[in-house]
């Protein structure tokens, strides 16, 4: 596998069509879910999605070392500003957000600053004065790996590259975190 098409698996999962991941370092699972504003008891997937209103959800894990991986089906709280800051506060946090309709957001954040967060970055270039994030992305063929790409950037940006079995093990859970809406 080439350096940008090393997380083409994800394609292979649940998440293939719409998604936020997001890798936070420095962090622990309850202050992601505070800034995801997620309960901190989780509940059972299938009772959350038959709610009778809308309900965002957001599952967490602890891969140890003060890495936390958030991934949110269909949903892109990971990527907005406000979460990006809160869960960036004692490192750093990377998110990639993209949905069947084409869209994507690649953001990068560190100390509870957001240094970067470009929408459709296949077509436009990513802009920041960071060197970390420039560090992250230098050499990458968004436009032709797209997603593969994003997670080796998130990867290089944490020190922390997503495995195919992280991830399975959390989508393997039925249990999720359910998020209050703002």
């Amino acid at each position: 596998m080439t350096d940008d098409t090393a997380g083409h698996w994800i394609s292979r999962t649940v998440l293939a069509d719409a998604a936020t991941i997001t890798v936070c370092t420095g962090a622990s699972v309850a202050q992601v879910l505070d800034g995801f504003g997620a309960h901190h008891i989780p509940e059972p997937i299938d009772r959350i999605l038959d709610s009778p209103h809308a309900v965002s959800w957001v599952r967490v894990r602890d891969l140890g070392g003060g890495i936390v991986l958030a991934c949110e089906d269909n949903d892109f709280q990971g990527s907005t500003e406000p979460v990006l800051r809160h869960v960036s506060t004692g490192g750093r946090a990377a998110s990639e957000y993209w949905n069947a309709g084409g869209m994507h957001c690649l953001s990068f954040a560190e100390h509870g600053t957001v240094l970067s967060a470009t929408l459709d970055y296949a077509w436009t270039p990513i802009l920041t004065n960071s060197a970390a994030v420039n560090s992250a992305i230098a050499g990458l063929d968004f436009l032709t790996a797209g997603t593969g790409a994003a997670l080796t950037a998130i990867g290089r940006f944490t020190g922390h590259h997503l495995q195919p079995e992280q991830m399975h093990a959390l989508l393997d859970t039925d249990q999720a975190h359910r998020m209050t809406p703002a």
